[in-house]
């Protein structure tokens, strides 16, 4: 690798993108994601790409990332909003093959990924007949079941496909979740964090 990195050039871009995050929430009795709806956010941050044999590119960055999820209830006379916001710090750890097809250089990427949580809130909104409830704290985070809500660190799958044309790069993602963030295990408590992302990436620096 350090042969690699000295013999073939290094490329530094900004990327920056659309996520569409989930959150994946069950126990041994029941499973509570399945009405949260998709939250929308953003990423965005710096990679490095390094070639490392004729075929094979890694790939690294830092990448501020937001996730979480939303929950609707409406009935009559009855309304409840929930949504779970969280901004991570995301270090893809990817290895990325090319190919060249009819003029396209295609490619494809996959490895693991690690994530830092930075801050989290959780807004709750509430309305019964003709009385209103309204609700924002903050998650906390840490490896405390009785005081903490989250784990600060994850680890998810980086997989992706993508096009480049000249300087730019076009690319779709998928981070599914692989550990369990959260910090309470009893009754089997799960949580994961599951992003679809669309990103474009620009090279400001070849070393």
């Amino acid at each position: 690798m350090a042969i690699s990195i000295t013999a073939f050039t290094q490329t530094i871009r900004v990327k920056g993108g659309a996520n569409l995050s989930s959150f994946l929430e069950k126990d041994d009795d029941y499973t509570y994601s399945e009405d949260y709806k998709i939250k929308p956010g953003f990423h965005l941050g710096p990679t490095i790409e390094i070639p490392l044999t004729d075929l094979i590119n890694f790939e690294t960055g830092l990448l501020v990332s937001s996730k979480g999820y939303k929950y609707e209830e409406s009935e009559t006379d009855y309304e409840y909003n929930e949504k779970l916001k969280m901004l991570y710090v995301d270090i893809p750890l990817t290895a990325k093959v090319y190919h060249e097809v009819n003029n396209l250089r295609l490619f494809g990427f996959a490895g693991p990924q690690l994530g830092l949580a930075l801050n989290g809130t959780v807004k709750v909104e509430e309305t019964d007949g003709g009385d209103s409830y309204e609700e924002e704290f903050d998650i906390d985070f840490g490896n405390d079941e009785n005081d903490d809500h989250l784990k600060k660190m994850e680890l998810s799958a980086s997989i992706g496909i993508g096009v480049e044309i000249n300087a730019l790069q076009i690319s779709v993602h998928y981070n599914p979740g692989l550990s369990n963030i959260s910090a309470d295990k009893r009754d089997g408590q799960i949580i994961r964090n599951n992003v679809i992302g669309i990103s474009a990436s620009y090279i400001i620096a070849e070393l």
